[in-house]
């Protein structure tokens, strides 16, 4: 008769028991789900032919590395209210505010970005805490063709994929295209890839260097003679040395075809530049061209609209002649006199835009404004032999005080003015950022790192 307290004793102490068991099993259990959701592949679905896919294997450790990283400090300095209101709109849409550590906790850590047909979207691996969201907000909301509306984004799921876009085709799309997949890096990395096969590869990690290939459009020559050093050109906004013009004219026509056409349109065609676009036939004079430096010196702003000026120097040689001789036969030209040099100069479009061609005792010179011809006259050092065959810098911090003036044309849908001073004083906080690339077979390589750091740039009008 005393044996059945003790059977329940015995048997409580077993519940209690497998109670503590499960409890200290839930979590493991939970996580090994989590984990088999996200996955460790670094894949994701984007439209067949999309124009740009950029994605990042581990993105919420690539968010934190990029914060600490120099150019994200000065990001959040300077363009604290952009980020601010950036933030807002995500936490307002999703009703979740973005940090790494929620990114990883809600859709995982593989992202894909693509745009297609001028739209974005993404693709993630979420992991067990979306999915259950998303279980419970389909049990109250009826999809149309498998795809849910949340807020302005449309979304699916995929296998172990989310699909979102504001844009439902391109949902459709990506569902429809067969799994995207790179191989897993050692080093987490920002990937960017193109329609033409411009791969570029970013790590914020790693100092912030950038290295990529971008296959050619067509065959170039091997590169010739000595790579000239780049000198100091004022506040040139751009500067490039090269010892092969075929491959850098090449660079220069695929450059000009990867814009998005939505950029195009948004900053509107220069139309009043097409005068200038019929008479420097850069392939015509520059094929033969020996080495050189090129540089977009300013950017004239007192015209009606802002006119380029640009600079050419190229080593001298005893079997050539200045590579732009041949305009003095296709246009008028006036004879000119710099520091005692002689020259011309012929007026293409006023005197916002007149070549102006001279030499010294080292370097022929061109330049499509007067005052850039001073300057250039004391240019001397051309180099060494390099297996580097162009060398380009961008000199944000140049670029800073034209920001308000080459501000996109508003639109019919704009309802205010920005305000882009934030931005000008992000980017006078940079400094230059310098490539270097190497001919290949078939492609060229590159390496570079991002924005070497300088004080700012006093304005040039």
């Amino acid at each position: 008769m005393s044996t059945a307290p003790q059977h329940k004793r015995t048997r409580s102490s077993t519940i209690k028991l497998g109670l503590v068991l499960l409890l200290i099993a839930v979590p493991f259990v939970l996580v090994y789900l989590d984990g088999r959701y996200r996955g460790n592949t670094y894949s994701g679905y984007v439209p067949e032919g999309a124009s740009i896919v950029a994605s990042v294997q581990d993105f919420p450790t690539f968010w934190s590395d990029t914060q600490k990283h120099r150019l994200g400090e000065l990001a959040q300095t300077h363009l604290s209210r952009e980020l601010f209101d950036l933030q807002s709109s995500i936490r307002l849409e999703t009703g979740v505010r973005p940090t790494p550590e929620r990114m990883a906790l809600y859709l995982g850590n593989t992202v894909f970005a693509a745009q297609s047909e001028g739209s974005w979207g993404f693709s993630t691996r979420p992991g067990l805490l979306l999915r259950v969201l998303h279980y419970v907000y389909s049990a109250f909301n009826t999809p149309q063709d498998d795809i849910y509306q949340y807020g302005s984004y449309a979304y699916t799921l995929k296998g172990d994929h989310l699909l979102l876009s504001e844009d439902i085709d391109w949902v459709k799309q990506a569902r429809s295209a067969t799994l995207t997949s790179h191989p897993a890096s050692e080093t987490n990395t920002l990937d960017i890839r193109t329609a033409s096969g411009l791969e570029l590869h970013l790590s914020a990690f790693h100092q912030g260097v950038i290295h990529g290939q971008w296959p050619l459009a067509k065959p170039v020559p091997e590169s010739n003679g000595a790579l000239p050093a780049i000198p100091f050109q004022g506040n040139s906004l751009i500067t490039a040395a090269t010892n092969n013009w075929p491959l850098a004219l090449q660079l220069l026509d695929q450059g000009m075809a990867e814009f998005p056409q939505s950029f195009q349109e948004a900053w509107g065609a220069p139309e009043h530049l097409q005068p200038l676009r019929e008479a420097l036939q850069l392939d015509h004079y520059l094929m033969d061209a020996p080495p050189g430096v090129w540089a977009l010196s300013a950017m004239d702003m007192q015209s009606p609209k802002p006119v380029p000026q640009f600079t050419w120097l190229f080593e001298k040689q005893d079997s050539m002649a200045h590579p732009f001789g041949p305009m003095l036969e296709s246009f008028p030209a006036i004879p000119a006199l710099w520091n005692g040099q002689s020259g011309h100069r012929i007026p293409l479009l006023g005197e916002a835009f007149t070549m102006c061609l001279t030499e010294n005792e080292r370097a022929w010179i061109a330049t499509t404004h007067a005052r850039h011809v001073t300057s250039s006259q004391s240019y001397r050092h051309l180099g060494t032999s390099s297996s580097v065959a162009l060398r380009l810098q961008v000199h944000w911090n140049h670029m800073a005080p034209y920001l308000s003036a080459l501000q996109p044309k508003p639109t019919a849908h704009d309802t205010q003015q920005v305000d882009w001073s934030s931005w000008q004083q992000f980017l006078a906080a940079l400094g230059y950022t310098e490539i270097q690339c190497t001919l290949e077979e078939g492609h060229i390589t590159f390496q570079g790192t991002l924005p070497v750091y300088v004080d700012p740039v006093v304005p040039p009008f």
